[in-house]
């Protein structure tokens, strides 16, 4: 016979304009972890131990570090571009050769490449 825990179902109401900070936070949980950050909060409230390692609430969720990569990446991008339009600038012509899954120089598209560019008069 198998024993189920009993739970206890807990509802509450946050109302906008007056619980605004509350309704914050709480979207600043990752959804998933919403539950037990409440859970931690309210033993951590009342000076109960708590029971697992407490999620994160401190707002660095998964899409605000998603988000910091993005911007790193595009930072990356925009000297990269700018390293480029210099180069193009002071007549310095620079091509890309598609790699290989393995990393290596593709030496048949190297060649395609290098036929193209003979021909534009580059």
């Amino acid at each position: 016979m198998t024993t189920r825990q009993k739970r206890v179902a807990q509802t509450i109401q946050l109302t906008q304009g007056q619980d605004d900070d509350l309704i914050y936070f709480v979207m600043a949980i990752p959804k998933g972890h919403r539950q037990q950050a409440l859970k931690d909060m309210m033993r951590l409230g009342l000076r109960l131990p708590a029971r697992h390692k407490p999620v994160a609430t401190d707002g660095t969720t998964a899409l605000e570090k998603q988000l910091a990569s993005q911007q790193q990446a595009i930072t990356l991008l925009s000297e990269s571009i700018r390293q480029l339009q210099e180069q193009l600038s002071n007549g310095v012509v620079v091509t890309t050769v598609p790699a290989t899954a393995a990393g290596t120089v593709d030496r048949i598209e190297l060649e395609k490449r290098v036929s193209r560019l003979k021909k534009a008069g580059w």
